[in-house]
């Protein structure tokens, strides 16, 4: 009769830089590329050495957001969050320049001094939320495009005019919510076709959101 052996596999992994990156990886497919990795720094749009369907933890992460896999090829990387039990999230109280890996996150507006949150390049499928959970007072929080990109196509819906007769845009840069006016639970959110952002905002009243070229 065969010996029955109770051993836990183990796998250590070998700390690379593998693109932009030193991740720690543990395991290569056939043809060398990583299929299996964690480390502090999700990989990098475009970067190479990663297979398609490669699966990344981030081991900085603390909930949801915790799990990637490339989406794109192992030319040219593109890791997006894996859907689990909870959706990413974030509590946002300084300047943010937001990364394409984190697609699907919802940040929420949290400061008495408020700041700018700068979209990533457009790429299909791409989406974001932002929630206010404090009122700006003494300034407007701003999202804006990458390079002030005139790309933002927007409506508003607003709780003041049932009819849903706020702002819009169709070639703007800055998304703002509205110091003074704005008030918790207002709502921005943007997806992407690879071209162009798509916002949709809903607010308390009107003056609350606005869509507007900077530049």
């Amino acid at each position: 009769m065969p010996k029955v052996l109770n051993r836990a596999l183990q796998l250590g992994g070998e700390d690379l830089k593998i693109g932009t990156y030193v991740v720690t990886v543990l395991e290569f497919d056939s043809d060398g590329n990583v299929s299996r990795a964690k480390g502090t720094n999700v990989p990098a749009d475009s970067d190479a050495g990663f297979a398609k369907g490669c699966r990344f933890v981030d081991t900085d992460a603390s909930a949801g957001g915790i799990v990637y896999i490339n989406e794109g090829t192992s030319s040219s990387a593109s890791f997006r969050a894996a859907v689990s039990g909870t959706a990413p999230a974030e509590v946002v109280t300084a300047t943010n320049v937001i990364l394409a890996s984190e697609s699907g996150k919802t940040f929420f507006l949290n400061s008495a001094t408020e700041f700018v949150s700068t979209l990533p390049a457009p790429a299909a499928g791409l989406r974001f939320s932002f929630v206010v959970t404090a009122a700006p007072s003494g300034a407007s929080y701003t999202v804006v495009t990458a390079s002030s990109a005139n790309i933002i196509k927007g409506v508003q819906i607003t709780a003041e005019d049932a009819a849903g007769s706020g702002d819009s845009g169709t070639a703007d840069d800055t998304i703002s919510f509205v110091d003074g006016q704005a008030v918790a639970g207002d709502r921005v959110d943007v997806i992407s076709d690879g071209t162009s952002w798509f916002a949709y905002a809903f607010s308390k009243v009107k003056a609350g959101i606005t869509f507007t070229q900077a530049s």
